[in-house]
């Protein structure tokens, strides 16, 4: 008799569901994973632009209606023990951006059953600044619970080795690792009858900071022989 196999669950948890880099990272790899007999679902707080482009690839949606991320910590807890009863081979949970990993991590206290996975797309580093006092309050705050909470996650991504380094150095954690994101690479043919000098324009749109890595990118184009 053959038994269908259990599926792994993948629970991905991002507040704000916009268009962005985050959100199409998040598609991407749902789109690729489902392929695998995971079975995928997509939380957010209020709307998820990629609702109808997740229900297309069976990815199931929840939109958490909460005015404030802070409140939506006992509706998340609610969801996930209601999941954690499922007949799921593993559950895992992976939460997007630091005041994110936070309320992942105070709502799934002694869900031993799921799987943490807290990812850092933006520098932690950042906390530290601020634009105005409010602002400034409000990151002490997020980085100090941060430094707290982050050793109950069971692994930490980044996408930058600055990053992974910071949160190992401040935090005195080892489960941390690097995985940047894929390259798009551009096959470019040459025509043999051209006889000019062909001019790449190369446009950059993000901030200056240190762990994007642009001032990597200006050095590794000095290096391009053609």
């Amino acid at each position: 008799m053959n038994l269908k196999k259990k599926q792994k669950r993948l629970v991905f948890f991002l507040p704000n569901f916009s268009l962005g880099g985050a959100g199409e990272s998040i598609f991407k790899l749902s789109k690729f994973l489902v392929k695998y007999n995971f079975s995928i679902l997509i939380i957010s707080l209020g709307k998820n632009f990629y609702k109808k482009d997740f229900k297309k690839i069976n990815c199931e949606i929840i939109e958490i209606e909460s005015t404030r991320t802070f409140f939506s910590i006992f509706k998340l807890r609610k969801l996930m023990l209601n999941e954690s009863k499922k007949n799921f081979e593993k559950i895992i949970f992976i939460s997007n951006i630091h005041y994110a990993n936070i309320i992942s991590l105070i709502s799934l206290i002694n869900l031993d059953k799921i799987k943490v996975i807290i990812t850092e797309r933006s520098s932690i580093s950042e906390l530290k600044y601020s634009k105005n006092l409010i602002n400034k309050f409000k990151n002490k705050l997020i980085y100090f619970f941060a430094k707290i909470l982050y050793k109950f996650s069971d692994l930490i991504i980044t996408n930058s080795k600055f990053e992974r380094n910071y949160i190992q150095d401040k935090f005195h954690l080892n489960n941390v690792i690097c995985i940047h994101p894929p390259s798009i690479k551009n096959i470019i043919k040459k025509n043999s009858n051209d006889n000019y000098k062909k001019i790449v324009n190369i446009l950059y749109v993000g901030r200056l900071s240190r762990e994007k890595g642009t001032f990597v990118i200006l050095k590794a184009l000095r290096n391009l022989s053609n």
